[in-house]
């Protein structure tokens, strides 16, 4: 299971929120302009949840192999299910298409905005950093 404080958890939040946003943002257009939003958002949100379920839920003493296996699986999974969502919300939603794919798009951002909640720069890559910026200015 996956613990609500941790990375994939509050990835799948900003994601709902964004996605929330995005349909009330939307809303302005019209109330079919926001439902596709909030569709298109939603989608992104359960399609990550049910990747960080699949993959998160091994041990992270299992083999790298099994890891490895677990990603893979989950990733193709959530392609084809994007596509079929996608080819699911063009029937329903295909006069008012673009809310869904920008929306669905803008909870994608998030993954990129969680690269600055994970990036911490071991000691020996700030020494090192340090080292190259000092050698760097020594130049100028």
């Amino acid at each position: 299971m996956i613990a609500v404080r941790s990375i994939p958890a509050r990835i799948i939040a900003w994601q709902v929120l964004v996605g929330v946003v995005g349909a009330a943002a939307w809303s302005l257009a019209g109330m079919e302009s926001g439902l596709a939003a909030l569709c298109g958002g939603l989608a992104s949100a359960l399609l990550s949840l049910r990747f960080a379920l699949r993959v998160f839920s091994r041990s992270p003493d299992a083999p790298p192999r099994e890891l490895a296996a677990a990603f893979y699986r989950a990733e193709a999974f959530k392609l084809l299910m994007a596509a079929m969502l996608f080819m699911i919300a063009a029937r329903f939603f295909g006069h008012v298409f673009v809310p869904v794919v920008t929306t669905y798009m803008a909870t994608l951002v998030v993954y990129w905005v969680a690269l600055l909640w994970t990036f911490d720069l071991s000691a020996v890559d700030r020494e090192r950093l340090r080292d190259h910026g000092q050698r760097k200015s020594e130049r100028l």
